[in-house]
């Protein structure tokens, strides 16, 4: 436009010239103007032409001279053609074209100025003739463009013909500006080039820098346009182009990327108030502030020029670039302002504004206003460039509601469909497609992006379309065709220098999914800390970690997944990554390091998507822990918060467990009855029925339980291992409803059917007790053995062997039962009821068979690992005992100390412990500790049978306190309280204690009293041992008193006396110790 303006005014400037040149009517050259309209060569030889045309000749020049140009014309004429071969008649035709120029006669002018050139005639102002000819045809363009042509081939001539020409600089311009309308951009700035290198002092110099730095800029040589216009400011800062100049000059500012410098210079030129084009300058400068990204400040410019040129042809423009600045400036208010002015104007921009509008206002979230204003625009647009804009507008509106996404797509697609060749048909196409993806519609976003490959295969969407083919394909578990659409975009990013840090982490997904994860290693490993961002090296890590842990390699998952979450905690899988990171560690039996991963899972996500399959995972960590309160806890969270949740089933199976192991069986019984009524066509379904059976057999409900088995075992094409579980629980349920008989013969099937079955200990317990039950011992024994031999490393194992050892205990097989006991105590596992029993019976047999040693260390273990247990004391005192027996009489007695005052399982082992640690004290000579500990027997105990015992025991330590009197008074109690062997032991101390004390008659009397009494001949072998004592020891006294006496006859009496005493020793206890040592004695007195 700008441009078109130079030209016309160049165009007025060439009248003038021929208007105002000085008329001669002389044959002279032309002076400085070739296009002169003064007539050529009136006095030349005359004698070649007729008077009479010299005169006519004449006549015109004058006319011509005059500036009568169309008398001259018709002058000129006449001449031609009264004169056609005159010698004149070249000038005469000259200088009819001269005329016809000034007459605007274009047409005729440049017919005979052309067949002046084409004469050959030696003719002295030919350059002249070309250069009006060239502008002849110069100005008939304005209404033929194709004139141009012909004027270029005239100047084109006078440069070949003239190199020295007087008029080449004004050829060389207009040649370039002919050139230049022409199109030929590079041409003309040839010739406007060489002009200014050859002709510094023309008088177009100033017009040729202006053109040629115009041409530059059409050429997008814009910087050499402004160093141009920057020679024309400096040389010709007053020609009146230097304001368009300077115009011209902050353009090539603004297109060289100099938007800084070209704000000022246009800023400068919209300020000048009298500057014609200020409204234009002050466009540009809002234009170049908005290059510079400074939005808001250039929307206030493109406002003001709204304000301060009110009747400016950009005004419409000016409108939308500052709707369009503020928009991007997200200043929502004044961008609303400005789109409505240019609807409210009803401007041709109107589309536009209204697409943008409903931009703002879909970022808004004010879809009804927006849908409102597209219902008013869409139909009075259809001839607008923006009218598929608007319709795309209306697709994305209804893409903004969850109720109307999938009108959205069809919306798109029908786009597509109508205006399959509009420019924003791939657009629709892609969106009709990404939003099928979304709505999880992957069948029908294939077919869409199918389409648009086909359709579009050069688009610059064709990338992003193949990603959504590409996650359509996964979407339907096509994951080996969305590995070759991946591997496709990724090779052609690659090959580009482009590769995408998206497109090579979804390839691993389709690799991932195809179980190729060597590859996925092999694709993302070196390449995760290169990724453009620190999601992006997440999610790879997170691939590469996953990977590793489906080939089997746990240590090097744990390492990426954990990498994955140092990398970032806010990607969109992160919460999956520290479900996955939990998954590993408890494949490495890490449990209580899983269980706190999925843990700090759910508290750092708490709105995850995949948070019922953390709580899910939690309490399958806390169930492998045998926390079953905690995994029901957490089962019952995921059915109670995610009840639509896939995973309900096995919450439902994996509760009902919990419940079962926390021995809640009726709970367990209702969880496991759920599943098989809401899911009865689930996997779980199935095992759910013998689950159920199971928890109401230890509900004590066995008629269900039986009904549950035998709907289990009513369905064909049960395994043998299947049958055998059902039996076992129906063996149970008959059982607890006393149907022993039923009980025996069920259990019995089972291990008939299967006799490597897995829980045949558990059979062959149950069937061995229902044995006893029915008093076939030798059976059930039989079974305990089967149990033993067959499966030794069960835990029923120990209770077998427990079982045999009684069997061998009772028939008194000490040996075999510590055998047995033995091997039991190695498989008691955490039962410690019958860990206790087992080592306390094996102490025991040990005991029995006087192998102390193997019963104290029994004992020992029993107190050492069940200190809490019942007979926790008992073998305490055991351990004393077994001391006792092998008379380490220290360790017996510090055994004592730690289960006297203590609870033990009878009084009998109270007492005991009370008397054998007096004993062992006594043994000790520690006679004062013995007093004490016998003291505490009579004390607690007074009805005790050990009390006579207990009073013996203090009598002897009284007697070696030195306490006899109180020793005698003991003794004497005890010897009257019991007949038996105490007693007897008693009375034989108390002559004992007379014999020390000479007191030989009354020691006498009492050995007496024990060799003829407490049942004399008929007293048992233990009395029998100290009547033998007494007896010698009465013969001695005897043997004493009569070594003493001086009387014959009263040392024969007790001589007699003594021979007595030791005849009985001899006679009535020939077995005894004493016996030989009587014989001695008999025979020293001669007996």
């Amino acid at each position: 436009m700008i441009r078109q303006f130079v030209r016309l005014l160049l165009a007025l400037v060439m009248v003038w010239w021929f208007a105002g040149s000085p008329l001669q009517g002389q044959d002279e050259p032309a002076q400085t103007q070739p296009e002169s309209e003064q007539a050529e060569d009136l006095t030349g030889d005359v004698g070649e032409s007729s008077p009479e045309a010299l005169v006519e000749y004449s006549e015109a020049a004058d006319f011509q001279n005059n500036a009568a140009f169309d008398i001259a014309a018709e002058a000129w004429t006449k001449f031609l053609d009264k004169f056609a071969d005159d010698p004149k008649a070249v000038e005469a035709r000259y200088n009819l074209g001269v005329c016809q120029l000034q007459l605007k006669q274009y047409e005729d002018a440049s017919k005979n100025l052309a067949l002046v050139v084409e004469s050959g005639q030696e003719f002295a102002r030919r350059e002249d003739a070309f250069l009006n000819l060239g502008w002849a045809h110069y100005n008939q363009a304005a209404g033929n463009p194709a004139q141009y042509e012909k004027a270029s081939v005239a100047f084109q001539k006078l440069l070949e013909e003239f190199p020295e020409g007087d008029y080449r600089d004004q050829a060389l311009f207009f040649l370039g500006e002919s050139l230049y309308v022409q199109g030929k951009r590079p041409d003309a700035a040839k010739y406007y080039e060489e002009l200014l290198a050859k002709h510094e002092k023309s008088e177009f110099r100033s017009n040729a820098i202006y053109a040629l730095g115009a041409t530059y800029e059409e050429l997008g040589r814009f910087a050499d346009a402004g160093k141009l216009y920057d020679e024309f400011l400096e040389a010709h800062a007053d020609n009146p182009l230097a304001s368009e100049v300077r115009l011209r000059r902050a353009e090539t500012l603004l297109q060289t990327g100099d938007f800084s410098s070209a704000e000022e210079n246009f800023a400068k030129l919209a300020s000048d108030k009298g500057y014609p084009m200020a409204d234009h300058a002050l466009y540009r400068q809002a234009y170049a502030v908005a290059r510079q990204e400074k939005y808001a400040a250039a929307g206030t410019l493109f406002a003001q020029l709204l304000d301060r040129f009110p009747d400016s042809k950009y005004v419409t423009e000016a409108a939308m670039a500052a709707a369009r600045s503020f928009y991007r400036a997200e200043d929502g208010a004044a961008a609303e302002k400005w789109f409505r002015a240019v609807i409210d104007a009803k401007s041709p921009e109107m589309p536009e504004a209204a697409h943008w509008l409903v931009r703002l206002w879909l970022k808004q979230g004010k879809v009804d206003q927006a849908q409102a204003l597209l219902e008013r625009t869409v139909a009075s647009s259809q001839d607008h460039p923006f009218y598929v804009n608007l319709l795309l507008d209306q697709a994305d509106a209804l893409y903004e509601s969850d109720d109307t996404k999938s009108d959205a797509v069809q919306k798109y697609a029908e786009i597509y469909k109508q205006l399959p060749e509009h420019p924003l048909a791939p657009q629709a196409l892609y969106n009709a497609a990404f939003c099928a993806l979304e709505m999880k519609s992957p069948k029908n976003s294939l077919a869409y992006a199918n389409e648009f490959i086909s359709k579009f295969p050069d688009h610059q969407l064709i990338a992003d379309v193949k990603q959504v083919a590409g996650e359509s394909e996964l979407q339907l578990g096509n994951s080996a065709s969305a590995a070759e659409i991946f591997d496709d975009v990724a090779s052609t990013q690659k090959n580009a220098g482009n590769e995408s840090s998206p497109v090579l982490i979804r390839q691993a997904w389709a690799l991932y999914l195809e179980k190729k994860f060597d590859q996925v290693v092999q694709h993302l490993q070196p390449k995760i800390e290169s990724f453009e961002n620190a999601d992006q090296s997440a999610e790879a890590a997170y691939l590469v970690g996953m990977s590793y842990f489906g080939a089997g390699d746990e240590d090097q998952a744990q390492k990426f997944l954990q990498q994955s979450l140092t990398f970032s905690k806010t990607w969109t899988q992160a919460d999956e990554a520290q479900l996955n990171l939990s998954r590993v560690l408890r494949k490495k039996q890490k449990v209580n390091e899983a269980i706190a991963v999925v843990k700090q899972m759910l508290k750092d996500y708490p709105k995850s998507a995949a948070r019922d399959q953390g709580l899910f995972r939690l309490a399958e960590y806390e169930y492998a822990l045998e926390q079953y309160a905690a995994s029901n806890e957490h089962y019952s969270a995921v059915l109670q918060g995610f009840p639509e949740s896939k995973l309900v089933p096995y919450c439902l199976y994996g509760r009902g467990w919990s419940l079962l192991r926390s021995q809640k069986f009726g709970d367990a019984a209702a969880s496991f009855t759920s599943l098989i009524e809401k899911f009865p066509k689930h996997r779980l379904a199935d095992q759910a029925l013998y689950s159920r059976a199971m928890s109401r057999q230890q509900a004590g409900d066995f008629e269900s339980a039986l009904v549950d088995t035998q709907a289990y075992l009513s369905v064909e094409g049960r395994t043998d291992q299947e049958k055998a579980d059902a039996l076992y629980v129906k063996g149970l349920s008959e059982l607890g409803l006393k149907q022993t008989d039923q009980a025996i013969t069920t259990l019995t099937s089972v291990q008939k059917m299967l006799p490597e079955y897995g829980s045949g200990d558990k059979v062959l317990y149950e069937l061995a007790w229902a044995l006893k039950g029915k008093k076939r011992e030798q059976e059930a024994l039989n079974t305990f053995v089967e149990l033993a031999a067959k499966f030794p490393k069960s835990d029923l194992a120990a209770e077998a062997f427990y079982h045999l050892g009684e069997a061998a205990y009772d028939a008194k097989d000490y040996a075999k039962a510590v055998e047995a006991y033995d091997r039991a105590k190695d498989r008691i596992g955490n039962n410690a009821e019958l860990g206790e029993k087992i080592f306390y019976k094996m102490g025991w047999a040990g005991f029995q068979a006087e192998d102390f040693p193997t019963a104290r260390e029994a004992f020992t273990q029993q107190a050492t690992r069940y200190p809490d247990r019942s007979l926790a004391n008992d073998a305490q005192f055991m351990i004393g005992e077994c001391y006792f027996k092998e008379a380490k009489y220290e360790e017996s007695l510090a055994s004592y100390l730690k289960v006297k005052g203590k609870t033990v399982s009878s009084e009998q082992i109270a007492v005991l412990t009370l008397l054998h640690g007096g004993q062992a004290a006594s043994q000790l000579k520690k006679w004062q500790d013995c007093v004490a500990w016998m003291t505490s027997i009579r004390n607690a105990y007074p009805s005790s049978p050990y009390l006579p015992l207990a009073d013996y025991e203090q009598a002897w330590a009284l007697q070696n306190l030195g306490q006899v009197q109180e020793a005698m008074q003991l003794y004497g109690k005890t010897a009257d309280a019991t007949r038996g062997e105490i007693g007897a032991r008693a009375r034989f101390m108390m002559g004992e204690v007379y014999f020390a004390q000479k007191d030989y008659a009354n020691a006498i009397r009492e050995f007496q009293k024990v060799m003829y009494g407490y049942g004399a001949d008929r007293a048992d072998e233990a009395v029998k041992k100290w009547q033998a004592k007494s007896g010698f020891e009465a013969g001695q006294c005897a043997g004493v008193i009569a070594s003493q006496q001086n009387n014959n006859a009263e040392r024969a009496k007790y001589v007699d006396a003594a021979k007595k005493f030791f005849e009985y020793v001899r006679t009535r206890h020939p077995e005894s110790q004493e016996a030989t040592a009587a014989v001695e004695q008999l025979k020293k007195y001669g007996a």
